[in-house]
This record gives C-alpha cells, structure tokens and sequence, in this order.
C-alpha cells in the first residue's frame, strides 16, 4: 500500500488542496494498513523549504516508530503550475520571499536539496534501530536521484530495483 503524507502544517494544506485528507488522518490509517500485516509505503512530499523541514523530526519519528516498509522524502520540484499553486497559498506568509528564492535560484535550490538529503540522513540514523527493516530512501524525481538514506550512498536503477524486493 503507498500512502502519501503531507509534510506542512494543516493550514498550508487546506490552502493549497482544501479536499485534502489532514495529515493526523493519515498517520492514523497508516497505523489501520501496518496493524492489518500490508506492507506500507510512505511518500512524503512534497518537501517545500522552510515549511516542510520543521516537521521532519515528528515525521521520521513516526515512521520509525510504525516500522514502515520503505519510504521517499521528494522535495517539491518548481514545475510551473505546481508553484504557482504552492505560491499562492503561501505568499501570505512571513517566509514566502526565503522560500521563493530558494525555489527561484537554481544553485540555491540545489543546496537546499542537498542540506535536505544531509539532513534526512541524520535523522533517519538516529532512529533506524527502532525500525531496522525499513528501506529509507530520499528521492528526488528531477535529477532521478535515489540516496539510500542508511548508507548514504546514491542508488542506480538496478540497485533501486534489487533494494525494492
């Protein structure tokens, strides 16, 4: 089962798709799909700068704690009419302009991006112990890059495809 978990704070989601299912909401059939024995896939994405990585330690918490089977962090790509969705629903906010050149200057996104692997590294290092099975990777669908977030080394598609089994 993949389920995607949305790493913003209720407001933003609201705003940028108000049908959307709430995050809590998620999390707990999340926990229905692992308690019934499936296997379970979280995507988390997307990874807005500023915005997502205040909730990273909550959410990699959980799905250690869950002891999910694989997940993805994707970083929010700037495709046209996905930022301007993202834009307009954040431009009320004090870290629009931060966020904006982030998301506008190529070197800056891609250091984001980077600083975001660093970190997700980190992270998933201090509690993989409570989850040994999961399969971390951080993806990023633009550069096609698959960062095992265990060893840190890049995946190629045929490692990707080995590690999936």
């Amino acid at each position: 089962m993949h389920l995607t978990i949305t790493p913003f704070d209720p407001d933003l989601l609201k705003a940028l798709e108000p049908a959307a299912i709430k995050t809590e909401a998620r999390y707990r059939t999340a926990e229905k799909i692992k308690a019934a024995g499936i296997r379970l896939h979280i995507n988390v994405a997307p990874a807005i700068p500023i915005i997502s990585d205040r909730m990273l330690q909550e959410i990699i918490n959980w799905m250690a704690d869950l002891q999910v089977d694989e997940f993805f962090v994707d970083p929010m790509q700037p495709y046209n009419e996905s930022y301007e969705q993202i834009a307009r629903a954040l431009e009320h906010r004090a870290e629009w302009p931060e966020i904006n050149n982030i998301m506008s200057e190529r070197p800056r996104y891609n250091a984001w991006k980077n600083n975001l692997n660093t970190r997700l590294i980190e992270l998933w290092r201090k509690v993989q112990s409570r989850s040994p099975n999961t399969k971390a990777i951080a993806c990023d669908h633009q550069s096609k890059l698959k960062l095992d977030m265990v060893t840190g080394e890049v995946m190629d598609w045929a490692t990707y495809d080995s590690y999936e089994d």
